[in-house]
């Protein structure tokens, strides 16, 4: 009876070990599973965002060295300054579609939407200025060959200056 007792706790010992084993292996290969099911998701995020970003990239190239020769400089001008603020856009609404978009994301976009707001903003003005001087648009193709490379106190300064003695306005802003 010793030595069926002795056999009986082993058969027991071995089935409670291949249980325990079994119970292990199948944790294991879930755990292994999850994981890689996660890094493959991650890897598919990241790709996706870099194609989405060299996409960006490549559609902004387009638009910045597109071939179509304008008839007018004034349109030229007006088409280059639409790629700008479309550019800042597309990067805006690029950060937000992002699956889980980060506040880094959603700074990034604010930021983008603010740079194409100053330059509307700024496009407004000068439209306005061109709009009551005599010289019109010719007033601000010379200031754009000076690149602005003045302070912008001089630049008001400037714009007030070429519009009084030019052109006349009631109003320089």
């Amino acid at each position: 009876m010793d030595a069926d007792v002795q056999q009986e706790i082993a058969v027991r010992v071995q089935e409670a070990v291949a249980a325990s084993q079994t119970t292990l292996l199948s944790q294991m290969e879930s755990l292994i599973t999850s994981n890689l099911s996660s890094f493959q998701q991650q890897i598919a995020s990241q790709q996706k965002e870099l194609a989405d970003t060299q996409l960006n990239k490549i559609q902004g190239r387009i638009l910045a060295t597109d071939t179509y020769k304008f008839n007018k400089r004034s349109c030229e001008d007006q088409y280059k300054f639409n790629a700008n603020v479309v550019e800042k856009v597309q990067e805006a609404v690029f950060h937000l579609n992002k699956e889980q978009p980060t506040q880094a994301d959603v700074d990034s976009a604010a930021a983008n939407l603010q740079q194409g707001n100053v330059l509307l903003q700024h496009r407004q003005k000068i439209i306005k200025l061109a709009d009551s001087s005599e010289l019109g648009w010719k007033l601000f193709q010379n200031m754009n060959q000076i690149h602005w490379q003045m302070m912008p106190r001089m630049k008001n300064v400037f714009i007030r200056h070429m519009v009084r003695h030019f052109g006349t306005t009631s109003e320089t802003d």
